[in-house]
């Protein structure tokens, strides 16, 4: 079975429409080591008016794959509204993105 948190603004993502850096690493200290804890396998969030999935990380992008242990953080808010484009940038640690 499967492990999955949900939440609306989003931990990692290289949209434009993010929480500021120090309320980003915020929610990413408060959480990493309980989604590791509980063995989060995804992680799904909104907010940010696009899709972007990354590889499985814990604290950092590990995109060896292969089975690597971490949650898969998924945003998901292509529904309702226009969409938000990205930066010119791909983000180390990003398996898809897209809007």
């Amino acid at each position: 079975p499967w492990v999955v948190a949900c939440g609306h603004k989003p931990m990692y993502s290289s949209g434009r429409h993010v929480l500021g850096p120090s309320a980003s690493k915020m929610l990413r200290n408060a959480l990493e080591d309980v989604f590791a804890q509980f063995g989060v396998d995804l992680a799904v969030w909104g907010h940010v008016h696009n899709y972007e999935r990354t590889c499985p990380m814990t604290r950092k992008f590990n995109c060896s794959g292969g089975g690597a242990p971490g949650t898969t953080h998924v945003v998901v808010g292509t529904g309702g509204h226009g969409l938000h484009f990205f930066p010119r940038t791909h983000r180390v640690g990003q398996a898809s993105r897209g809007p």
